[in-house]
């Protein structure tokens, strides 16, 4: 079997999934929804109705969010084991570690606030642990008698030493940030390592993989200085990747002496936000951060035009459905809390 005969049937799957997502219109109306009932009422008229039909009433943003995520999750994992090719099948699963990445997070983050299980339940969907049989070690994890058994039960896991090394950052500047940051470490580390596996057969993903990766490093070098980590503690944050920003380029971000400094490092890069006019560095990295988000996007939907028979147009379809995910979520929030149309409208992410 030739390597994009490996592909037709995930790339079907690709282009019926890219063929249902909803139109910036229903967006854009989805956010003057009267209520919540609304929004999933009008919802359930699309794909995600499965998924919405078992939300329990009353309706709240965070369930609604939850059964729009176990809909992603439910395409990943089907496009995942439906792509024959051994190393296409690793980099998609590196990317489904996603969804356990995040699950962490929020287990990680409430046993450092010593959070009750229940409330965690409350806040987490373990549908992608399920579906792998994982869902054990992240009920352990919250059942732990504190964070440091909780970071010690993930030790044999693919998140275990980089969650480790979090444990002693937070240890000795108490800064709860720090287990998202590496815990986006071990993400990133698992994509950069099935990506490099690809070898001659990168240059079908090559533009969302490397984009995402290198986005990635600036972020995680401008967030540690936002929050005072040492150069050395950002140091140890970087994902190394083929075809990515030189070591010379980081290590100049790295010892930049402000978040400032370090953006203007970028200036000539495809990677220069000269638009960003906050002034806040927290306001700073957000406005750097949608940009790059929307950059990654863009590069998830060009393999539809350009590369149709390739891994590129099944991972494509992966982000592009997390683009749409992250937007209804976004509006669900905003109808909750009754928010204008046009702030609302303002922090979603469009691609025309």
């Amino acid at each position: 079997m030739t390597y994009s005969m490996k592909y037709i049937f995930p790339m079907v799957k690709a282009f019926g999934q890219k063929g249902k997502s909803l139109p910036r219109k229903l967006l854009e109306d989805l956010t003057v929804s009267s209520s919540l009932e609304d929004l999933v009422n009008t919802l359930r008229m699309t794909h995600y109705d499965a998924e919405l039909s078992q939300v329990a009433k009353p309706y709240s943003a965070d369930n609604i969010e939850l059964a729009l995520r176990e809909h992603m999750i439910r395409y990943h994992y089907n496009i995942m084991i439906s792509t024959v090719d051994r190393l296409g099948t690793d980099l998609i699963f590196a990317y489904f570690r996603s969804h356990l990445s995040k699950n962490l997070k929020i287990v990680l983050r409430g046993k450092a606030r010593e959070l009750s299980q229940d409330k965690m339940l409350g806040l987490i969907n373990l549908f992608s642990e399920e579906l792998i049989g994982r869902r054990n070690i992240v009920v352990e994890a919250m059942a732990a008698r504190d964070l440091s058994e909780a970071v010690d039960l993930l030790k044999d896991s693919e998140f275990g030493e980089e969650c480790a090394r979090a444990m002693i950052d937070y240890e000795q500047n108490k800064n709860i940030n720090v287990f998202d940051a590496y815990l986006d470490k071990a993400y990133y580390l698992q994509i950069a390592k099935a990506f490099s596996a690809l070898r001659k057969r990168r240059k079908a993903c090559q533009g969302i993989v490397v984009r995402e990766l290198d986005t990635y490093n600036i972020l995680a070098i401008l967030r540690g200085k936002s929050w005072g980590l040492t150069p050395s503690m950002i140091d140890g944050l970087i994902v190394h990747v083929a075809h990515g920003l030189s070591s010379d380029i980081l290590d100049g971000l790295i010892s930049a002496e402000s978040v400032s400094d370090g953006i203007s490092l970028l200036k000539g890069t495809y990677y220069s936000d000269s638009d960003n006019a906050a002034s806040d560095e927290k306001d700073v990295v957000q406005g750097i951060e949608r940009n790059y988000e929307k950059m990654v996007y863009r590069e998830a939907s060009k393999p539809f035009l350009r590369n149709a028979k390739s891994l590129g147009t099944v991972l494509g379809s992966v982000k592009l459905l997390e683009m749409e995910v992250r937007n209804l979520s976004k509006i669900a929030y905003a109808v909750e809390n009754r928010t204008p149309k046009d702030l609302t409208l303002s922090s979603l992410t469009f691609l025309n």
